[in-house]
């Protein structure tokens, strides 16, 4: 909790905690930095005790002048953090409303529209670039959202998929008329379901035992939902080419989910609160939820794309058993996860924990306060085992043998052994029963003519008018694109490289596998 004097000027950052004895903390991170501004209540810092990770409000509108406890530091408490100075100026500027010399050091966000950003994925700085008010509701971030492309989902309405009263009623209230539609064939459930109102694309299933009870329904293409999953929500929301397994339990007040997400089998959602105002899965594109993973999404789970939630993981939103009033902690708080993030099996995430882009957190961690981007993060609690440890960036030597090693690995995983010089920065060809591979380190320099079957694998991307061969498939590893015939053959190199991390484009495609494939 936060203690701070009359307004004056400078203004203490003062944590204290009232205890009998003194006790230690640490500041586990400032979110803001010496000479920012910052508007009164705004999370300032997070500082972790040994009971909870607790959020500093600042006290006051003005600019930090002095952070006097640096992170990681261990201090005693009571204690001031730092100071703030109450510049008279910004207070003139926003009585007098002159929009001219306001900065987005001044501009506020009210605590829906902070939150509607957080959801959609919208960086602040953005916010602050594109929309001139000095306060920001959350409706002129949905009439900026209409403004850009980028942003909007014009498939995602409100107003789409909604079920009628009278078939939504029945499914809810009445378990048996639950258990026979659930058993139903999925063509015929998903027949019922578009009658009713839900709008859902094509190819989708939802086999025996699955059900999806919801008052507004969207499901896109080539969603698929196997047997004996149960969804219950007052809004979901699927995007293109989701994949479900066996036996999920999901329920929480809404559901959003973006394309290509994988959820694996007895993954639960909901564990308590479900059914709060706040209480709202949001998940971006690519991500993916492991087996047996437990998510409590009371006051709100966010995740950008490409995230991955590992086995056993359980992420809370709140935290409580004793009194308050007992000097004991409660803790009620949602819980953000950044794009391309890796969550290890059995991590345990505590709740008011934002974890950055690009981290990768040790399995059997415990995550008690934030952490920073590109951090490679394990413990209990978690710390930051290396800064800055991803994405490293490799020389072309680097990239050149790593690709070669990688590819002599999946030759031999096929069954072959294949004579690939991997020290050196040379191309090479390999020629299989069906297919010839050839691997170009460099800018391709002369035409692949013919029509017999290949793999071109490049560290560059190759000129279309390089290629007069209709039976080629290109892989180029820099921009991460697949051009060309997706056949069988190729789904082997590309299922092998995705297990590698290595994604192309476009994105919609799922591995089939068959026995026997020959190269």
């Amino acid at each position: 909790m936060l203690f701070f004097k009359e307004r004056s000027m400078p203004v203490e950052i003062l944590f204290s905690e009232k205890f009998e004895t003194v006790e230690e903390a640490v500041l586990a991170e400032w979110k803001k930095r010496e000479r920012d501004y910052v508007n009164k209540g705004e999370i300032i810092a997070h500082v972790e005790t040994y009971k909870a990770n607790i959020e500093v409000e600042a006290p006051e509108n003005g600019i930090i002048t002095e952070i006097r406890i640096k992170e990681g530091e261990v201090f005693e408490y009571p204690a001031v953090l730092g100071m703030i100075d109450i510049n008279e100026q910004f207070h003139k500027e926003e009585r007098t409303g002159d929009q001219e010399r306001i900065d987005n050091r001044e501009k506020k966000l009210s605590p829906a529209a902070k939150k509607y950003a957080d959801t959609m994925g919208i960086p602040i700085n953005e916010i602050y670039k594109k929309i001139s008010k000095t306060i920001i509701k959350k409706r002129d971030i949905e009439d900026f959202i209409g403004n850009s492309p980028e942003y909007r989902n014009p498939s995602k309405t409100l107003s789409t998929g909604r079920l009628s009263k009278e078939f939504i009623s029945r499914l809810k209230e009445d378990a048996e008329a639950q258990r026979v539609f659930s058993m139903l064939p999925s063509g015929l459930k998903v027949c019922i379901y578009k009658q009713s109102g839900a709008c859902i694309g094509e190819e989708v299933t939802i086999d025996s035992g699955s059900i999806i009870i919801a008052d507004r329904i969207v499901v896109e293409n080539g969603t698929i939902i196997k047997k004996d999953c149960r969804i219950e929500s007052e809004e979901v929301e699927i995007g293109k080419m989701a994949f479900f397994e066996d036996k999920i339990l999901w329920k929480c007040r809404k559901i959003s989910l973006g394309d290509m997400f994988y959820g694996s089998s007895e993954s639960r959602v909901g564990w308590g609160g479900e059914w709060n105002s706040n209480a709202e899965l949001i998940i971006g594109d690519h991500c993916f939820i492991g087996e047996q993973a437990m998510l409590n999404p009371a006051q709100g789970i966010y995740m950008q794309n490409n995230v991955a939630i590992g086995a056993g993981s359980k992420i809370y939103t709140h935290q409580f058993w004793h009194s308050v009033l007992e000097g004991y902690h409660a803790l009620h708080a949602p819980v953000h996860i950044q794009s391309n993030t890796q969550i290890g099996a059995n991590v345990v995430i505590l709740p008011g924990v934002r974890i950055g882009k690009g981290v990768l957190v040790a399995a059997n961690s415990t995550v008690t306060h934030n952490i920073q981007d590109n951090r490679l993060a394990g413990g209990i609690p978690a710390a930051a085992i290396s800064k800055t440890a991803f994405p490293k960036k490799l020389t072309n030597r680097d990239r050149v043998f790593l690709i070669k090693r990688l590819l002599k690995d999946f030759l031999n995983k096929q069954g072959y052994d294949a004579d690939v010089r991997t020290n050196t920065l040379e191309s090479f060809e390999w020629t299989g029963e069906r297919v010839k591979m050839i691997f170009i380190p460099d800018r391709l320099t002369k035409e692949i003519k013919g029509d017999y079957r290949c793999f071109l694998i490049s560290s560059n991307p190759i000129d279309d008018h390089m290629i007069d061969n209709p039976n080629a498939t290109v892989f180029d590893l820099k921009e991460r694109k697949i051009t060309g015939i997706e056949d069988e053959a190729s789904d082997l190199l590309r299922e092998f490289f995705r297990k590698q991390g290595v994604r192309f484009t476009p994105p919609y495609w799922r591995y089939k596998y068959k026995e026997g494939v020959k190269l």
